[in-house]
């Protein structure tokens, strides 16, 4: 032991805006539909194309992917109608606004955006790459899944549908 010495990843908690005012500053309309959130640079590795496939199989969850990167114009053109695809964004806004957070991930290393969720007390539904499995605890912050787009939407449609479950996540 004498010879690692731990470093945290410096993760603070964020002040995480209200849900209406996140709402509008995000430029959303909301209609009453649970909102699902992605925050994550919109390339290959982060696999913003699987978060539109969940969006696909579950029309009545509006979806917010937040960030930019090479495949940002493309995930736009691909984007369902229950997708709102916004560009960089605050976390504080996007974890305001949404009920549930997703990491379509490839590959990741410290998963900081996840932790910020956590922080900000939002459950979680992650696939199961790199240490995500270590700061997710799963079906106690969240779900830990395969990178089917099928099974992303099961483990989200459980959250959903048990609001209880959802706080106790977050808490």
């Amino acid at each position: 032991k004498e010879q690692y010495v731990n470093i945290p990843p410096g993760v603070v908690a964020l002040n995480i805006t209200p849900r209406d005012q996140a709402i509008k500053n995000l430029g959303l309309t909301h209609n009453g539909q649970p909102i699902v959130g992605w925050i994550a640079r919109v390339t290959g590795v982060k696999n913003p194309m699987l978060a539109l496939e969940v969006a696909d199989a579950m029309p009545d969850t509006h979806f917010v992917l937040a960030g930019g990167g090479d495949l940002l114009d493309q995930v736009k053109v691909k984007a369902p109608s229950n997708v709102s695809v916004i560009g960089w964004a605050k976390a504080e806004d996007l974890f305001g606004a949404s009920d549930i957070i997703l990491s379509t991930s490839e590959n990741e290393g410290m998963p900081v955006a996840l932790i910020e969720a956590q922080l900000a007390g939002k459950p979680v539904v992650a696939t199961d790459v790199g240490s995500v499995s270590e700061v997710l605890l799963n079906h106690e912050t969240g779900i830990v899944t395969n990178k089917n787009a099928g099974s992303i939407a099961l483990a989200i449609e459980s959250l959903l549908l048990d609001k209880q479950k959802r706080t106790e996540m977050g808490t």
